[in-house]
């Protein structure tokens, strides 16, 4: 091999980088909430607040509890005087425009009228895509099919003194292809679609401890639906010296960002680890690492996967591991669990070749 032909070679390879590593892409987008996201610090990216709020209303549960996938809700309260002219907006911003095709709003105190707006400048046009005012209900579709940055929902008023949304769901345009490695909740790609889980019920590698006769089932919290079902903490009975855990097979190598939990309203775990391994299979003795742990109150939280210095540092994982301390009084339920993964580069195989031509061409000098 010439010189010359070796200097082109490797040049080319520095250039195109390390390979990564075939792109799979959730089989449906219908699972997908847009308003999920992270970056590639493992953190949530959309901004949630509430604006023109009249009557000496505030926030109890903050906006971002609407995006929680969790059952603890947003809560407005209001002064008590007029609830039928209490007002609120509910504005949500993408990291970047999105191809929105339908947004759910699921609410608990239904208001007596609701709208809502798309728009890709605060000071530019904004889009009615309700076609103006409508008679509220407790879970509302609205077809979007367009490119938007901002989403708003207006409310007016409430047959109480407070307002309650428990989640909003931004759902992808149809045709639109996003790769499981894109930021968004691993879990949307299921089982049976070769995505991860599910967690093997009764086996005890996988399970343990949680309250008996309570809904005690881990798939319930992996199952990418908000208002299916809840983990509960054991606080006494058979198991009130398990450990409570389980582990998910993901069925295949990830890089993993970070998670989120949604807990039940008024309800978080007492503390969460989370543990992972890149093993091929676990038993007994398999070796978990931990990547996140929290000794406080949990409820609704996303959090990106740390070092032993609490920097952001992605993992590579096969299996997780998420457990919480067992009780002595109270209890503490969890409605959902999230993961985010993005690419894993691929051996550099280009890049070795390129070191290694550049290595020769020293030697050759």
């Amino acid at each position: 091999m010439t010189r010359k032909l070796l200097l082109t070679l490797a040049m080319a390879a520095l250039a195109a980088g390390p390979a990564v590593a075939d792109v799979v892409y959730y089989p449906s987008t219908a699972g997908i909430n847009l308003f999920k996201h992270v970056n590639a610090a493992g953190q949530l990216d959309t901004k949630a607040e509430w604006v023109n709020v009249n009557n000496g209303g505030s926030a109890q549960y903050g906006a971002l509890y609407t995006i929680d996938s969790g059952h603890w809700q947003s809560q407005i309260n209001y002064n008590g005087l007029d609830n039928s002219t209490n007002a609120a907006s509910l504005r949500l911003e993408l990291a970047t425009p999105q191809a929105i095709g339908t947004l759910t709003q699921y609410i608990v105190d239904i208001p007596s009228q609701y709208q809502v707006w798309g728009f890709n400048d605060v000071n530019g046009v904004w889009d009615n895509l309700s076609d103006g005012w409508q008679t509220g209900s407790g879970t509302i579709v609205t077809e979007v099919n367009d490119v938007y940055k901002y989403i708003q929902f207006d409310y007016v008023g409430t047959a109480a003194s407070h307002l309650r949304v428990s989640e909003v769901v931004a759902t992808p345009m149809a045709g639109t292809q996003i790769a499981v490695t894109d930021g968004y909740n691993l879990f949307a790609f299921r089982p049976d679609q070769g995505g991860p889980g599910p967690v093997p019920l009764g086996n005890p590698l996988y399970v343990g401890g949680w309250r008996v006769g309570s809904a005690n089932n881990p798939n319930d919290l992996v199952n990418n639906a908000w208002n299916s079902g809840m983990l509960v903490q054991e606080n006494d009975g058979v198991n009130a010296n398990v450990e409570n855990f389980f582990v998910v097979p993901l069925n295949d190598l990830y890089r993993l960002v970070g998670f989120a939990t949604g807990s039940h309203h008024g309800q978080g775990w007492s503390g969460i680890t989370v543990q992972y391994t890149a093993d091929l299979t676990i038993d007994e003795k398999t070796v978990w690492i931990t990547a996140y742990s929290q000794s406080t109150p949990v409820d609704s939280i996303t959090a990106a996967f740390t070092n032993g210095e609490g920097e952001a540092t992605p993992i590579e994982a096969r299996y997780i591991r998420v457990s919480a301390p067992t009780l002595t009084a109270g209890n503490g339920a969890m409605s959902s669990f999230e993961l985010y993964a993005t690419a894993i580069p691929e051996p550099m195989t280009m890049s070795l070749l390129a070191l290694g031509g550049l290595a020769l061409l020293r030697r050759r000098k």
